[in-house]
């Protein structure tokens, strides 16, 4: 006989289950605001990379990728099946004096099948704009407009340029992608860069791009060393690739590092090039979220700890005990007593439980400290609990730090997050 217990948390989870698929169905903050969701994760992001001018010696090509999603935008019913939206993107370029000096737009519109897509996060609209200037320092400011509802969304960033000096050996700055096409001799055909640096889905392309521009005079060869890291400093990955010649302009590199990638947590990426005498050097950090359900087989002790959030301490202890055959028995007698419809090929707790550690992982994960969204105290609450009725959040003042209170409403309860230092960090300090 199942004991009352666990059918209290069966028929608790399905029903945050419930509540968290309906999470995933509403529209954004359409109304104003900065268009984030409830948990602070903006849906409109934006990265720039440096380049040389292949058309100008003394400019650097400035590029602004710029990502967003259809829950973003206001959309207006056309028929039954189609929806419209417009937007515009802008980017201003001031000097330290405040001076206009470039400025960059495009308009898209965006057509939908169904009002469900109008809400869609899953895929998002990519842009690319691109202004070359001289060395120096600069303030960019971004604008994206909703043609529609009239709203803008403002963003500034500074800029500091740097040189491309074709005596020297040197890189353009390293670009992470979600997708990238590049043919057998590394010229790269599309490019679709990661906005956060983070790969947190198994279709990422995990795959990294740079430009090589090696001096521009004569040298027989380029060799290029690529070395990956992951969080304990460990050596990864590793390639050596020798170029014999390349075009005037520089040499693309492709790296191709996904099959190396077994821990999640920030990743270091290093790469250094020796040219007839010269060299060059670039670091860039990622993080991996091993959020996809298909994933979780590889992180055997992850797994595990995840599981503490739900499980019984002694399963837990056997698992840890357990051989790889015997581990993977147990997790399935786990989710297969409380899968609760037998009858169906999914199982539905399951799936609930994982997707909650996804979302965790994609809006509470702290760089800093290097903790997976799963491991904080927001993350260990919305997977446990599922998504809160309600989300205010106070701002910081001169005698109190920012905070974030979670209300539950089937639960009666409200959880008070404090962001203590400032540094994005919340911590759980109350439960009333």
């Amino acid at each position: 006989m199942v004991s009352f217990k666990r059918l209290l948390f069966f028929a608790l989870f399905l029903c945050l289950a419930r509540s968290a698929a309906t999470l995933e169905q509403q529209p954004g903050l359409k109304g104003g605001g900065e268009h984030d969701n409830l948990f602070g994760q903006n849906l409109f992001s934006f990265q720039t990379f440096l380049f040389a001018d292949p058309d100008s010696s003394n400019q650097t090509r400035v590029i602004f990728f710029f990502s967003l999603v259809n829950d973003l935008l206001t959309f207006i019913k056309q028929s039954d099946s189609s929806f419209e939206a417009h937007y515009e993107i802008s980017v201003v370029i001031y000097n330290l004096q405040k001076q206009a000096l470039a400025e960059r737009s495009v308009r898209r519109r965006v057509a939908t099948a169904s009002f469900a897509a109008t809400n869609s996060r899953l895929m998002p609209l990519r842009e690319k704009l691109m202004i070359s200037l001289p060395a120096g320092d600069y303030l960019a400011h971004l604008r994206l407009i909703d043609r529609e509802a009239g709203q803008i969304l403002q963003r500034e960033k500074k800029l500091q340029i740097r040189a491309f000096d074709r005596t020297r050996l040197q890189f353009s700055d390293l670009v992470f992608a979600d997708s990238v096409d590049c043919t057998s001799n590394n010229a790269l055909q599309s490019l679709a860069p990661n906005s956060r640096d983070v790969y947190d889905r198994q279709e990422s392309a995990f795959r990294a791009f740079m430009r090589i521009y090696p001096p521009l005079e004569a040298v027989d060869s380029l060799v290029i060393q690529a070395k990956v890291y992951d969080p304990e400093g460990r050596q990864v990955f590793e390639q050596i690739q020798i170029f014999r010649e390349w075009p005037e302009q520089g040499a693309d590199y492709c790296l191709d590092f996904k099959e190396n990638l077994r821990t999640p947590g920030q990743h270091t990426l290093r790469i250094a090039g020796a040219a007839g005498g010269l060299s060059a050097r670039i670091q860039r950090q990622f993080r991996v979220f091993w959020g996809d359900l298909d994933l979780k087989e590889m992180n055997a002790d992850v797994l595990i700890d995840q599981l503490k959030l739900i499980a019984p301490k002694e399963l837990i202890r056997r698992l840890r005990e357990a051989d790889d055959e015997k581990r993977a028995e147990l997790i399935e007698e786990f989710w297969k007593n409380r899968d609760p419809n037998p009858h169906t090929q999914a199982n539905e707790l399951e799936e609930e439980f994982y997707r909650r550690i996804d979302f965790a992982n994609r809006n509470f994960s702290e760089i800093v400290t290097n903790r997976q969204g799963w491991e904080t105290d927001r993350g260990r609450i919305y997977i446990t609990n599922g998504p809160p009725t309600e989300v205010e959040k106070q701002p910081a003042t001169i005698d109190r730090p920012s905070a974030e209170i979670w209300f539950y409403a089937s639960l009666n309860k409200r959880y008070i997050f404090s962001d203590r230092n400032g540094s994005g960090h919340y911590r759980l300090v109350k439960v009333e």
